[in-house]
């Protein structure tokens, strides 16, 4: 069935977007374009596929991306700056607001004022009140406001890395047709403007309330309507960003970009494309009270970051500490390969409400039995059941947990395929 104009109209468009994004001049290089449309025409024709060669090249690319900008891209530079302004920023609110307060303290005992700030106000002029004001709250502000700031970050990073990809890949020939072995930074930009979004409708809500109270009142105030108005049809633009960036990224996905978007986990990188990993699943203490089995813990190795130098080891330590709090890097900030650790609960938060995602492993295998404090525990993989022992469990190094000589290791098991499974299944009786 012919695709309807209509749709291959919007392809094009969103094509064109893509191209804009990424760098016209370097994905037309990529690409073998002449002009935009030859560009559009060959990416729309274009269908890469993740394979080993393609990972690869992936490893290339990090190499490359190391010795070409060793103090990381100039994104990644901002990211450190802003950082450490907000740092600042916030520790000067802080530290001025305890030292007002302390000093207030000091002066309010034996005065006639209970207050701390009002005996401090008593004794200063209204201009070196504005100017402590100023001196704490900007700052403070300022540090807050890159407090959120920084958690999109992560997003221009990753655009800044496929804009460096696509000018690697134009270097290489035949590479537009293995593909640009990078993750797709478009869903997670759509996701800030999701946040924009909504924080533009807060605020119209909020000023339209004070907008129909006025006019309770009978005061028009034509410009809280204007407000409201504005924010409204911002928070409208900004959805409709986001559903641009939701189509840029399906057309990137399966025309260029290989790696895609990775809802959990490391961010998702050359380094970090290739995991392997295990879940482990324990006998509660009591079966007769509460469901017999349930997941305890998921580790994960990346085999590629092996590789990394020192600085890109603690460059990851410090994105996890960002990004995630409810996963965590096994081992220092000099041990490769990385190795992540998630357990129910165990955010830096110790967030009681949070389990475990196992519907990745509908489907998997149990490998192995095995004890985990004390209790009876099996091990499932997603797939390859027969390399675990061999090849997924050494890269674990000593820093799996398990005591090699109390695993018994059976036949594997395939569990069944679905989102439940755990719910649903028992691990057979020896």
């Amino acid at each position: 069935m012919p695709t309807p104009p209509t749709a291959v109209a919007g392809r094009q468009r969103t094509a064109r977007r893509v191209r804009w994004w990424l760098g016209r001049k370097a994905l037309d290089e990529l690409l073998g374009g002449h002009d935009p449309a030859e560009t559009v025409r060959v990416l729309l024709g274009n269908h890469p596929v993740v394979t080993r060669a393609t990972v690869q090249d992936g490893v290339d690319l990090l190499a490359d991306r190391l010795r070409d900008h060793p103090r990381g891209l100039p994104a990644e530079r901002w990211g450190l700056w802003l950082a450490r302004v907000r740092n600042v920023g916030v520790g000067v609110g802080i530290v001025g607001f305890l030292g007002v307060f302390i000093a207030g303290f000091v002066l309010s005992v034996g005065s006639p004022s209970e207050d701390p700030f009002e005996a401090l106000a008593g004794r200063l002029n209204p201009g070196m009140e504005m100017l402590g004001v100023v001196l704490i709250g900007v700052p403070l502000c300022v540090g807050i406001l890159l407090v959120w700031v920084l958690s999109a970050w992560r997003w221009v990073i990753v655009l800044a890395e496929v804009r460096y990809a696509i000018r690697w890949s134009a270097r290489r020939p035949g590479q537009a047709s293995r593909g640009v072995p990078v993750a797709d930074p478009f869903v997670g930009l759509g996701g800030v403007l999701m946040a924009l979004a909504v924080m533009a409708w807060i605020l119209a809500a909020i000023a339209l309330w004070f907008a129909l109270f006025a006019l309770s009142d009978g005061d028009v105030w034509p410009l809280i309507w204007l407000i409201t108005l504005g924010l409204g049809l911002l928070g409208w633009g900004l959805l409709r960003g986001r559903r641009a960036l939701r189509e840029m990224a399906a057309v990137a996905g399966a025309h260029l970009l290989l790696f895609g978007h990775r809802g959990g986990g490391l961010r998702l990188d050359a380094a970090t494309s290739v995991q392997d990993g295990f879940l482990l699943v324990t006998q509660d203490p009591l079966p007769f009270i509460r469901k017999s089995w349930s997941a305890s813990e998921e580790r994960v190795v990346y085999p590629l970051t092996a590789g990394l130098p020192a600085h890109e080891v603690a460059r990851r330590h410090d994105q996890v500490r960002n990004d995630d709090k409810d996963l965590r890097l096994v081992g220092d900030g000099q041990t490769t390969p990385l190795v992540t650790l998630e357990v129910p609960g165990s955010g830096q938060d110790n967030n009681p409400g949070h389990s475990l995602d196992t519907s990745s492993y509908s489907g998997g295998w149990m490998v192995a039995r095995t004890r985990w404090n004390r209790r009876p525990a099996v091990i499932i993989v997603q797939d390859q059941p027969e390399r675990f022992r061999t090849e997924v469990l050494p890269a674990f190094g000593d820093r799996h947990g398990l005591n090699l000589d109390d695993i018994e290791w059976l036949e594997p098991q395939q569990i069944p395929e679905s989102d439940r499974w755990l719910e649903e299944w028992m691990p057979p009786r020896t």
